[in-house]
């Protein structure tokens, strides 16, 4: 069991009257493992860091559950991931041999659609 973070991006639509919101995929923290990273358009934790700590204003950093967060309060919780708490220790296992996961800087990331 996990939790899935987005980007969350709300638009207002006068003509109809209508608040639009589109989510992108950050990631997913899953209990015992690094955060694992969506890597379609941000393949580095650096990349991630510069796109959400410059987050416009009709853009939040939101959980599946609907709790809003910062961007400190955000990279903290990713942090935190990186001494496995999990009753293994588990660290990922992925690879980079093109398969479309690979590590970057402790953190595993993944081309693949995953919830």
């Amino acid at each position: 069991m996990g939790t899935n973070f987005y980007i969350e991006e709300s638009s207002y639509i006068v003509e109809t009257r209508q608040l639009v919101k589109e989510q992108e995929h950050i990631g997913k923290r899953s209990g015992g493992w690094t955060f694992l990273f969506q890597g379609k358009e941000s393949k580095t934790v650096n990349e991630w860091k510069a796109r959400l700590n410059g987050l416009a204003a009709n853009q939040k950093i939101v959980d599946e559950y609907g709790h809003f967060y910062t961007p400190d309060q955000f990279w903290e919780m990713v942090e935190s991931t990186t001494m496995p708490w999990g009753p293994k220790g588990l660290t990922p296992k992925v690879n980079s041999n093109g398969d479309g996961n690979w590590q970057n800087n402790g953190f595993a990331f993944s081309n693949y659609e995953f919830c």
